[in-house]
């Protein structure tokens, strides 16, 4: 079924994966001042995932947003804007990209530097990471939730809500902020069933 969620034990190769589309990735933004970062749960190691590689690319002066994304585009990305996150573009696939990049399934954000979703992938990342009891039950949780709701990514993100909410209580954010992610990950979800 297109949309069933599927949560796969921890796999090395992950990694792999992200060098290889962070390379191609690199050669056609080599002149910006931007960083590619591998976020999400395939970023940490020992943590179940769903096989969908998470990339940032993060920027700083908001003159090369614009440029970012014309690149993208030319690569064969289609730009899907913000869907609804400040400071985070979204892009899906065309179906003319090389298949170099097309045969890894991914989500790509371009990100404007510090903006709050940025925060939380790379906080709640570099947490899970510091943190491999709680990456384990965090991955533990997932794949429980994907059995009893293969079809239903609805109640998969609403379940296990609670658990990502206690960690980023445990982070230097705001209730505000906390709140907003929250919604973003409910969206962001949502999302990586389409993911490219």
């Amino acid at each position: 079924m297109q949309n069933e969620i599927v949560v796969e034990k921890y796999n090395p190769g992950w990694v792999g994966q992200f060098k290889h589309l962070k390379s191609i990735l690199s050669n056609a933004l080599a002149d910006l001042d931007c960083t590619i970062e591998h976020v999400g749960s395939t970023a940490v190691p020992g943590l179940a995932a769903k096989p969908i590689t998470d990339i940032d690319i993060i920027f700083e002066e908001p003159c090369e947003r614009l440029v970012i994304i014309k690149r993208l585009e030319r690569m064969g990305y289609k730009h899907l804007g913000y869907m609804g996150i400040d400071g985070r573009d979204a892009f899906n696939l065309s179906e003319n990209v090389s298949t170099l990049i097309s045969n890894h399934r991914h989500n790509l954000y371009v990100c404007q530097d510090g903006c709050l979703a940025v925060q939380n992938h790379l906080k709640f990342r570099d947490y899970l990471r510091s943190h491999p009891t709680e990456a384990y039950n965090y991955g533990i949780l997932k794949m429980e939730l994907a059995k009893l709701y293969p079809n239903d990514i609805d109640s998969y993100v609403k379940q296990k809500t609670p658990f990502i909410t206690e960690i980023l209580e445990k982070l230097d954010l705001t209730a505000g902020d906390i709140s907003s992610i929250c919604v973003q990950n409910d969206w962001e979800e949502e999302e990586d069933t389409n993911a490219i």
